[in-house]
């Protein structure tokens, strides 16, 4: 996926209701690009309900349910 992809997936998830989204990411490089992305894609409100990490950050689940208390 491109980082213009993710963009709109998310937007697309937001759009149907979904709290957060959760991008996942194979390195740094495709992470800042996508944030890169988002920050002119979606608006400020929709970036906050979006969270972009890396695959092998550690706990990824642990990190991804604390988001979400």
């Amino acid at each position: 996926m491109t980082p213009k992809n993710e963009a709109v997936n998310a937007r697309k998830d937001l759009a149907a209701g979904f709290d957060l989204v959760i991008i996942a990411c194979k390195n740094a490089k495709v992470r800042d690009a996508v944030e890169e992305k988002l920050s002119t894609a979606l608006a400020e409100d929709q970036r906050a309900r979006v969270k972009v990490m890396l695959l092998s950050e550690g706990s990824f689940l642990k990190s991804v349910l604390k988001g979400m208390s």
